[in-house]
């Protein structure tokens, strides 16, 4: 099994070329880079020439290719269907940034976020105004320019919403619902990211269990987001089977081996906790998701 992690808590902290160094000595895979902080709207990559923009990409490439590094993914908007015009036109530029990374990157999957209960309360819904919204970005929008970039989208396992009556199962939280708005997206681009954490979060709110969320999303599911919480609170924590976390690992394994999921096993974890010591800490992060996957979470 690949073993993957989110690399930006590192990055962050060390810088591009010093963060990706101490991953791969550290002993992982391959990554999943975040463009979330990146925006047209402000002063980063985005917003500098062409050239500019290809060299800051291919150089990351560059990095990782020397490093023997895979960029099994990467994590594009977090915010996709809104109704507000002049929002929802910068929130398609920067997916197009998103793709257009993507592609120098060499990356196969870019994850976005669908449509969520929070964005459109008082406007409408109603799951047929709900699935239609999703299918107008994914496949009128978002599917041309994953041909164009030759990346998939990968829409992600949401949790809960919160709304004016409280925090609710969002619509697509539950794995049921975000299987069928993805059969209605007619699109050779598309793809699933299971994302433990936010489904923990929707069987806390009603949602469909562990076991049924991943058979429902089913072969579709190319890249994880592997993280535990308590089920209230997407807490990005390591997987210590009951100690703080309430995942079923044995379970999530289990149905991934049954859909035949053959991708990198990437953890989206919480890194900030270890502060400067995170250079020290990460090599033990990685020994221990070793053999935790190697188990199949059952240690």
């Amino acid at each position: 099994m690949k073993l993957g992690i989110s690399s930006a808590g590192v990055t962050n902290r060390y810088g591009i070329e010093e963060g990706f160094k101490l991953i791969k000595q550290s002993g992982f895979d391959s990554v999943d880079i975040s463009l979330t902080g990146y925006s047209k709207e402000a002063d980063t990559v985005y917003n500098v020439s062409e050239d500019e923009f290809l060299s800051y990409f291919s150089n990351i490439k560059k990095i990782c290719d020397d490093l023997e590094l895979e960029i099994s993914q990467t994590h594009g908007r977090l915010t996709t269907c809104v109704p507000e015009k002049d929002l929802c036109e910068a929130i398609k530029i920067n997916s197009e940034l998103d793709l257009k990374a993507s592609g120098i990157l060499n990356a196969p999957v870019c994850v976005f976020h669908g449509v969520k209960l929070k964005q459109w309360e008082g406007v409408c819904l109603e799951e047929d105004f709900l699935l239609a919204k999703n299918k107008e970005f994914f496949e009128d929008y978002l599917t041309p320019l994953c041909e164009k970039y030759k990346v998939k989208f990968a829409l992600e396992t949401h949790g809960c919403s919160k709304i004016s009556t409280g925090s609710v199962l969002d619509y697509v939280g539950d794995a049921r619902n975000l299987r069928k708005s993805f059969d209605l997206i007619d699109s050779k681009w598309k793809s699933f990211c299971f994302d433990s954490g936010h489904t923990n979060e929707a069987i806390y709110y009603g949602g469909p269990g562990m076991y049924e969320s991943i058979k429902a999303l089913g072969e579709s599911i190319e890249v994880l987001h592997l993280h535990d919480n308590q089920g209230f609170y997407d807490s990005h924590l390591m997987p210590l089977n009951g100690a703080f976390g309430a995942i079923d690992w044995a379970v999530v394994f289990d149905a991934l081996n049954e859909v035949g999921y053959k991708g990198a096993y990437n953890w989206e974890l919480g890194l900030g906790c270890f502060g400067n010591y995170l250079d020290q800490a990460l090599p033990y992060i990685h020994g221990y998701l070793r053999n935790f996957i190697n188990n199949k979470g059952r240690i």
